[in-house]
């Protein structure tokens, strides 16, 4: 839309239907391939860039309320109303990799990935609190 010029409008066709509550979340790839869409309608959905078409669409049990795409490893963190995270893998179709249960007492604000290395997520909440997780590990490693 830099030039001003409509370029296209994102269609679901064959794979399903448009969110149907608010947007809670947009990211990009590195390479501009696929858009990735978080929802309050406990969906996301994985779009082709290009073709503006959906591919793949993930129901999670809980609205979501926070999306942060890792474009280094292609993972997309997420954070519900349940009061967890969850980390799915968007070249795999978004097959959940690591969910983290209860990671705070009140509303999760943020979450984001640690740069450069990408080896922990981070989430920030209403019981100002700061915590970080290894993603690997699975395992709480600090708590401001």
């Amino acid at each position: 839309m830099q030039s001003g010029n409509d370029r296209g409008i994102f269609l679901a066709g064959e794979q399903g239907s448009l969110h149907s509550k608010e947007v809670t979340g947009l990211n990009v790839d590195a390479l501009n391939h696929y858009l990735v869409s978080s929802s309050l309608d406990h969906t996301i959905k994985l779009w082709d860039f290009y073709k503006m078409k959906l591919s793949k669409t993930y129901t999670h049990d809980y609205p979501i309320e926070n999306l942060c795409y890792n474009r280094k490893n292609d993972l997309v963190a997420i954070s519900s109303r349940d009061l967890s995270l969850s980390i799915l893998n968007a070249k795999n179709g978004l097959k959940k990799v690591r969910t983290f249960d209860n990671v705070s007492e009140n509303k999760i604000t943020d979450v984001c990935f640690s740069q450069p290395d990408s080896k922990w997520l981070l989430c920030t909440s209403l019981d100002k609190s700061l915590k970080v997780f290894d993603i690997l590990t699975g395992s709480l490693i600090d708590w401001i």
